[in-house]
């Protein structure tokens, strides 16, 4: 059934912006989470670095402050 195909297929589906790499809103959790992490407030930071590197995973700033978040909690 062509219908069903066309519906199932990937190739026809909208394609999904929020699994593409977005460095802009990596950046912007990135500058939240710096601006926690001078704050203390470590646990928020860290989810705020964790959620930069989910959407670029190609900058190691984000992963540097995601460790010294952690780091900081669990010494």
């Amino acid at each position: 059934d062509l219908s069903r195909l066309i519906e199932l297929h990937p190739a026809f589906g909208e394609p999904d912006v929020l699994a593409q790499p977005s460095p802009a809103l990596a950046e912007a959790h990135f500058g939240k989470g710096l601006q926690l992490y001078w704050e203390k407030n470590y646990p928020a930071a860290e989810a705020q670095f964790a959620k930069a590197t989910s959407y670029f995973d190609k900058d190691a700033r984000y992963y540097y402050y995601l460790g010294l978040t952690r780091h900081a909690q669990y010494q």
